[in-house]
């Protein structure tokens, strides 16, 4: 799966997260709720913070292909909870 790294604005692998950026960048959100989401005709999936969403979904209508979140993230082993209230990887 490829990403956005929010801090460079670069296409990342999930396989390959050898970003030093972005290992910080989730760092710093431990225990917040996150969403990956992906815009419609676009490959890349972008993980945002709760406030960025919420922002986004006030200034416009989105259009997206694809909208999940997960609370309480843990950026040790980038798992958080599911709608489902189970713990998860936010790279499945």
């Amino acid at each position: 799966m490829d990403f956005y790294c929010p801090p460079c604005l670069k296409i990342v692998n999930q396989q390959k997260l050898k970003c030093n950026k972005l290992a910080t960048h989730f760092i710093s959100l431990k225990g917040k709720r996150i969403w990956r989401i992906r815009y419609l005709n676009r490959y890349a999936y972008q993980y945002i913070t709760e406030c960025q969403y919420e922002e986004l979904v006030r200034d416009q209508p989105l259009i997206l292909a694809n909208a999940t979140y997960w609370d309480d993230f843990n950026p040790h082993d980038y798992t958080g909870l599911d709608a489902k209230g189970s713990r998860s990887s936010i790279f499945a």
